[in-house]
Parts: structure tokens; C-alpha cells; sequence
């Protein structure tokens, strides 16, 4: 037996509000069962509302409406209360909130029919590879499908082997085989039945100053009790240049118990997502990325995966999985990331070395003085103490010209209140190593840091290995660096650094054209200067430099050739990016 309800509800604002009614609705209907009233149980299988308006205001003292005090009773309350499903017809949601300076407003409305998950994975899928194609060029979208689809299918195999082996043994699975293998997020993997979309929804408005619009689907019926019940959700949503866009579930919506869902994002670059989600990034050319989003909603704290992603920055790809967990005093960003092939211009965006005209397109105003070669664009190290990181970076080949390629990059980053450490930062070239271990102390103003340098072995005939005559040198570079500095961008940090550098050439014929070829600019200045345009052979040379407020002194430098010892003197002002060397010959 049950009673059946109907009336019309509203709820008032607080009086700083700008609106009204927090929420009003044409109708509630909802049943209450009468007999578990005797036991004072009160049971609402269902309750349907009908045009429901909600007004969602912040103040930038984060008061706000949505948080309701209720007087307090000493006595408990001899009442239960068990809600079964919401559904709704229609709705609108307003939110004004000042702290994340958001105006925007939501339509709800009903589908008409019925929509499977799985044809809205297929249209999503196909929407954001265009709006990755759009992002990071067409042939940059084909190679993140590729990886994508490669993922998938070692994921797959992986499960499929999981399986396998759980069968063999005894008769009950394991939970999280049968949830790996049953998820709609992972692709070509069995699908369990989730409830079809019932609601479209669109929005509309600004969020941090930048444009927000997009669109998105709902499942028709909310279920309150049973946290089992996955509960289906869609949204493509453009904030900005920014597009992100996702297919899944929820589980247990009404205490967002935890969600897995298949996950999309395109940027400019990679930090303007800090806005979005208060995750410290790097700035990187445009890039597309494409994964499994879970997440856990717990009360010692909320953590998410995103597995297994595959992703394109500029000309390169990265793939990997990360986890962020909501701590305290920092939430903890971990993770391993790796990339098969990296192109070395598509890292120039972390210190600020890419153009100007890149520069603009991921929102710098400032621009690369023409009379400075260093970067001068500042760290954003006001963000740095947001979040704590302890992610593992490993770049297989990274091209900076097809004849040099650097392997093995790898890198372990290190964020801890506002420090941001690099170490090591090594990689392998032309036989060799080089190694370095980077500290950056951001919490302060200005950014302190310490750095140290080893290079080892650099074999000269692979430094240049289409130069016939540097195929038969045997001669090695090594060299050691060690330097603090002070300063909020590259050219800062140059300018005021303190230490030494040394570096012992052996065995080598060198040429003005081959550091041109390698890229050797300032090597290249040098070289001129001593020497001309004719090509030298180099028995030994070494080179010792004090290094004082940003100004190479040399200690020694010393060149031996076939008809000569050299021995410069002079300096090297980083400050002004101008050197003032001699020669004397012997």
C-alpha cells in the first residue's frame, strides 16, 4: 500500500543572493509506503520531478547557497528514511560563482527515445578525432588512433590472459578481472548492460574569463539506494581552447561513490588544464590525449587513475598512466610516462624556447626579446605549491636532427611544496652519456636553483656521422658542470649563475660547418674567432672556467693542434650574451 503526493515546492535564497528561489519545481510526485510508517520507516520508492530550476551562487568569501544548516535536535531521530530512484522532466541550472569567476546556465530535456552507451562511444569517438585533428594536424589524429588501438588491443590481450588464467583456477573470479573485463570504457572488451542515456543537456556561459559551451547526455533514472546501479553520463564541453569530452558511468551518483569513464582532452598546451582541474603542468605545444578516467570518492580522500592513455604533443607521443590523490597538506600527482618517439623542438615550450608566434597561440603575451637567445619567459611558480609530483619520464628516440638522434631520455620529477627537482635528467648521445641532476626552489621569490652536469664519453665520429673526415677520429668529449642561480626564467637564472665548468676535447678534426650542422652556435662563434674558416685537427684540448654572477672566466683554456698549443683567455658574459676572448699561440 502506498499514498501518492503532488504539489509544488520552493525553496528561498539567502537575502545576499541575486535570485529568489534556490530551486522551485512545477511538481514533486513521489509515493510513501504506508505500512513501514509503523515501524517509522518512511519508504519513497520514487519521486519525479517535473521543470526543476536550481540557482547555484558563490560569493568570493565562498559563502554560498547550496550548503544547508539545520537546527540540531539533542535527541536522535526515531525516523529512518530510504529514497529509491529521482527521475526528472525537463530543468534548468544557473550558477553564479565568483571564486571561479563561472556564469553559466544548463537545459536539461528529455531524449524523446532511449540512446545506448555504446552509440554514443562510437559518436564521441568519431567527434574527437576530429577535434584532435583540429588540434595537433590530421596526420598528428592518425597516429593517436593508432596508439589508441594499439593500447586497446594490449589491454585487451592482457585481460583476456587475466581471464584465462582465473578460469584455470578455482571457481570464483577475481572482482577486479571481471571489472576490467566488463567495463564500457575499455575498449573491444564484453560490455554488461548499463541503463541507455534518457536527458540531453546543453551549456552555456564564461568560466575563468573564457567561453564555455557544450552539450552532453544523462541516464533517465537517479538511483539513490542501490550504490550497485551504474548510472550513465556524457559530456562534450569546449572551455576556451580547451576541449574535453568523456563517455562512462557513475556509480552511486548520489555520494559520487566513484566513476569510470573514457576520457578526451585537446589543449593548446597542457598547463592552460591548471584552471580546469588545479593540476600543475608544463606549457607544450598542442596536444591530444585519449584514456580510462576512475576514480574513487573517499573520506580520507578522493583519488583517480588515468590508465593507459595515449596521447600526441606536437610532433611527438606520450603514453603512460597517472594517479592523483587528494592528500593533505597537497594532493600527489604519480605516475610513469612514456614516449617512443620524441621531437626535441616540441620540449622547447617547458623553458619558454619555442617562438613567439607559439608562444601566442598558448596564450603568452610576452614575447622572446630578438637581442636574446635565451629564454626569457618566467616559470609560473605560483602554482608550483598547489600540488606535489612524483612522476617517472622515459623518452626511447628523441630527434633533433635525423643524423644525432638522443636515446634512453629519462627523468624522474620530483615536486614537493613549491621545489621542483629533476633527478636525474640523463640521456644517452653519440656513444656517450650525459647526466644531470636540476633543483629548482620555487617557493621563494626569486626561483633559486642548483645544477650540475656530467658528459661522458661522446664519441666525435658519432657526433658527426655524415662528416667523412670525423670517421676516423678516436677523440672523446668530456666535461662537468656545477652552478647556482637565482631567477624566474632561463636567461635569470644564466645571468646570475656561480660555479665552474670544465670540459677535455680529445683527438678531432673540427670545422665552422660542422658546428653549424649540429647546432653548436655559440661553439661556432668561438671557433671563428680563432681559427677562421679552415678546418683544424685537435689533439687535446680543455677548457676550465670559473663561472661569477653570470660571467665565464677561463682558468684555462687550451687548444693543442698539429702546428700549434693555443691558450685563450677571456670571458663569456651570460648576462648580456656577448664574449671577449684572445688568443695567444705558442
Amino acid at each position: 500500500m502506498a499514498a501518492l503526493f503532488r504539489r509544488e515546492v520552493t525553496i528561498a535564497n539567502p537575502d545576499w543572493t541575486r535570485q529568489q528561489h534556490f530551486a522551485t519545481l512545477d511538481e514533486i510526485d513521489f509515493q510513501v509506503e504506508v505500512l513501514p510508517l509503523l515501524a517509522h520507516d518512511i519508504v519513497v520508492p520514487t519521486i519525479n520531478l517535473v521543470n526543476p530550476a536550481i540557482d547555484i551562487e558563490r560569493l568570493k568569501d565562498n559563502r554560498n547557497n547550496w550548503t544547508f544548516k539545520f537546527k540540531q535536535s539533542n535527541e536522535p531521530s526515531t525516523w529512518n528514511l530510504k529514497l529509491g530512484d529521482i527521475s526528472l522532466a525537463k530543468g534548468t541550472v544557473d550558477v553564479h560563482d565568483e571564486v571561479t569567476k563561472a556564469e553559466m546556465n544548463v537545459v536539461i530535456d528529455t531524449l524523446g527515445q532511449p540512446v545506448p552507451i555504446g552509440d554514443v562511444m562510437k559518436q564521441q569517438e568519431a567527434a574527437s578525432a576530429k577535434s584532435s585533428a583540429e588540434m595537433v594536424g590530421k596526420s598528428g589524429a592518425n597516429k593517436l588512433n593508432k596508439q589508441a588501438d594499439a593500447a586497446a588491443a594490449s589491454e585487451a590481450s592482457a585481460a583476456s590472459a587475466a581471464s584465462a588464467a582465473a578460469a584455470a583456477q578455482a571457481s570464483s573470479p577475481n572482482p577486479a578481472s571481471v571489472s576490467a573485463n566488463t567495463s564500457i570504457t575499455a575498449k573491444d572488451a564484453p560490455k554488461t548492460p548499463i541503463p541507455p542515456y534518457a536527458f540531453g543537456w546543453t551549456v552555456k556561459g564564461t568560466y575563468n574569463g573564457g567561453k564555455v559551451s557544450g552539450d552532453g547526455k544523462l541516464g533517465g533514472v537517479l538511483a539513490v539506494q542501490d550504490a550497485t546501479r551504474p548510472f550513465s553520463v556524457q559530456a562534450d564541453v569546449r572551455l576556451g581552447d580547451t576541449h574535453i569530452a568523456f563517455v562512462g558511468t557513475v556509480t552511486d551518483p548520489a555520494h559520487l561513490a566513484a566513476l569510470d569513464l573514457r576520457l578526451w582532452i585537446q589543449a593548446v598546451s597542457m598547463a592552460q588544464l591548471y584552471p580546469f582541474t588545479g593540476v600543475t603542468l608544463p606549457e607544450t605545444l598542442p596536444f591530444a590525449t585519449e584514456g580510462r578516467l576512475t576514480g574513487q570518492f573517499r573520506a580520507d580522500g578522493n583519488v583517480f587513475h588515468y590508465e593507459n592513455f595515449t596521447g600526441r604533443v606536437g610532433g611527438s607521443d606520450i603514453n603512460g598512466s597517472l594517479v592523483y590523490a587528494s592528500k593533505k597538506p597537497r594532493p600527489l600527482l604519480k605516475g610513469e610516462l612514456v614516449s617512443h618517439l620524441l621531437q626535441f623542438k616540441d620540449l622547447a615550450p617547458i623553458i619558454g624556447a619555442d617562438s613567439n608566434a607559439s608562444k601566442a597561440k598558448r596564450g603568452e603575451t610576452e614575447k622572446q626579446p630578438s637581442s636574446k637567445a635565451l629564454p626569457t619567459e618566467e616559470f609560473k611558480t605560483d602554482r608550483w605549491k598547489a600540488i606535489d609530483a612524483d612522476v617517472k619520464f622515459t623518452g626511447e628516440r628523441i630527434i633533433k636532427d635525423p643524423d644525432l638522434p638522443i636515446t634512453n631520455l629519462y627523468t624522474h620529477v620530483i615536486m614537493n611544496d613549491g621545489v621542483l627537482s629533476f633527478e636525474p635528467l640523463k640521456f644517452g648521445v653519440a656513444g656517450g652519456s650525459i647526466a644531470n641532476n636540476i633543483h629548482l626552489d620555487g617557493s621563494g621569490v626569486p626561483l633559486k636553483g642548483r645544477f650540475s652536469t656530467e658528459a661522458r664519453h661522446l664519441k666525435l665520429r658519432q657526433l658527426f656521422p655524415t662528416v667523412k673526415t670525423m670517421q676516423s677520429a678516436l677523440g672523446e668529449i668530456n666535461g662537468d658542470a656545477a652552478l647556482s642561480a637565482t631567477g624566474n626564467s632561463p636567461a635569470a637564472l644564466a645571468a646570475t649563475s656561480n660555479g665552474e665548468v670544465k670540459l677535455l676535447v680529445t683527438q678531432g678534426t673540427v670545422s665552422r660547418l660542422y658546428m653549424e650542422a649540429a647546432g653548436l652556435n655559440v661553439a661556432n662563434v668561438v671557433y671563428e674567432k680563432l681559427f677562421g674558416k679552415r678546418d683544424v685537427n685537435i689533439n687535446c684540448a680543455a677548457a676550465d672556467f670559473v663561472v661569477t654572477d653570470g660571467v665565464l672566466d677561463s682558468r684555462v683554456f687550451a687548444l693543442d693542434i698539429d702546428d700549434a698549443v693555443i691558450n685563450v683567455d677571456g670571458n663569456i658574459n651570460l648576462k648580456n650574451e656577448q664574449m671577449d676572448l684572445g688568443s695567444v699561440h705558442i
